[in-house]
């Protein structure tokens, strides 16, 4: 094996704002694949990686750093373009001395040295995680939500059901090699009762008002998903939609602040069968006991 490359050498950095952090939305052009990435690249010849993040961020969004922490190394495995590449990820968290306009939007274009332009967002990083959608590298996750581990997230979900089926979307934990569904709905915003937010839930990301709400339960949630720890209080509610398409599709998608994620009509026998589990645990007897 000796003469063969190794694996490339890169810094990103973690900009945050509050509970936001800004990165890169990536997509691959080969498959379609998206996730997400912190702005920052490639290491020189003879750089330091604290002088290589400064350099990116500088090229990349035209701002100096003030600040600038490491928060460790990880590394990143990734099929692009049809090809496997593997980095060695240098993560640091900066501060900018003067944040120009990247604090101005939640969307900000950033520029790379070859041109291409990039697509920036100002994200919560739970809300991703939540999601099941994917972080380069995986390992970035931890540095991304250490400073929420501690902290009790309440969300407001939603049963929407249809001929003994379930709406929800697709989760897969690659750690524990698990299918998971997830009923659709979101956090409760301060201020908020849970009944209102799941009523803004569903019209945000469903374009509906719900009637005949019902609360079914409330659940507390302590779980793993993809090697990261969570906590959640989860308010569980039955309704019946007033859009009527809804119910007249075989799939939906449900609008997301960056994306469109896809629905669909689980079975309630495959959720007993125990061929998909629906998460949190507990909301599956919530559905049958009533």
């Amino acid at each position: 094996m000796d003469g063969m490359a190794g694996p490339r050498a890169v810094a990103h950095c973690i900009l945050r704002r509050e509970e936001r952090v800004l990165l890169i939305r990536i997509e691959d052009p080969a498959t379609g694949q998206t996730g997400w990435r912190a702005p920052g690249g490639g290491i020189e010849w003879l750089e330091t990686s604290e002088q290589a993040v400064r350099r990116e961020i500088r090229e990349e969004l035209g701002v100096e750093l003030d600040v600038v922490k490491p928060r460790g190394v990880v590394e990143g495995f990734i099929t692009w373009k049809g090809r496997d590449e593997h980095e060695v990820v240098f993560v640091f968290e900066g501060r900018p001395s003067d944040w120009g306009n990247l604090a101005a939007a939640d969307r900000v274009q950033g520029l790379e040295t070859s041109g291409r332009v990039l697509d920036l967002h100002w994200v919560d990083p739970a809300e991703l995680y939540a999601r099941g959608e994917a972080m380069y590298p995986e390992g970035l996750w931890p540095h991304l939500l250490g400073h929420l581990t501690q902290r009790v997230r309440p969300t407001a979900l939603c049963a929407l059901e249809r001929n003994g089926a379930v709406l929800a979307f697709d989760l897969w934990d690659a750690i524990n090699q698990r299918r998971l569904v997830r009923l659709p709905g979101g956090g409760i915003e301060y201020g908020e009762r849970a009944v209102e937010a799941v009523r803004r839930e569903m019209r945000e990301e469903l374009d509906t008002e719900l009637a005949d709400l019902e609360l079914l339960g409330v659940l507390e949630n302590i779980f793993g998903f993809q090697g990261q720890p969570g906590h959640e209080t989860v308010w569980v509610y039955r309704a019946r939609a007033e859009n009527d398409a809804i119910y007249a599709r075989h799939d939906n998608v449900a609008r997301e602040e960056h994306e469109n994620v896809p629905l669909r009509w689980v079975p309630f026998e495959e959720l007993l069968s125990g061929e998909t589990t629906l998460v949190p645990e507990g909301t599956l007897e919530l559905l049958l006991a009533r």
